[in-house]
């Protein structure tokens, strides 16, 4: 999935450049590059939702085990505390993932603002 992402990004990137150095010949080209500007935002959001998802929902119990053994590590818990009050130390798991959450949430807001900028930009061209 990451190398459709960057395959997309290098193509859609590369149609934009080319388009708004041929807007010198039509200013019509602007049109073009805002066209495929907006089409490699939506597939980064896209990406992002996927990448969002996988990353918090599906691989969550995987993550929940590695955050355990890393408590065990570092502190002096031992797996059976672990194992007396497992809700405790889940709800902290959960805490310490709505940051990298939050972050993820703020790039897709990010990037559908500047969709909207561009469709804006697209309805409001005058050739």
């Amino acid at each position: 999935m990451k190398r459709f992402g960057i395959i997309n990004s290098v193509i859609s990137g590369g149609l934009a450049l080319v388009f708004l150095l041929l807007r010198l010949l039509w200013s019509g080209f602007v049109f073009f590059a805002l066209i495929s500007l907006t089409y490699m935002l939506i597939s980064w959001i896209v990406l992002l939702v996927i990448n969002y998802k996988e990353e918090f929902f599906d691989d969550f119990d995987e993550k929940f085990k590695f955050y355990l053994v890393q408590i065990i590590n570092y502190s002096n818990v031992t797996s059976q505390m672990i194992e007396e009050n497992p809700e405790l130390y889940r709800k902290s798991f959960k805490k310490t993932l709505i940051k990298d959450k939050l972050i993820e949430i703020a790039k897709m807001l990010v990037l559908l603002s500047l969709v909207i900028t561009f469709f804006v930009a697209m309805c409001t061209q005058v050739f």
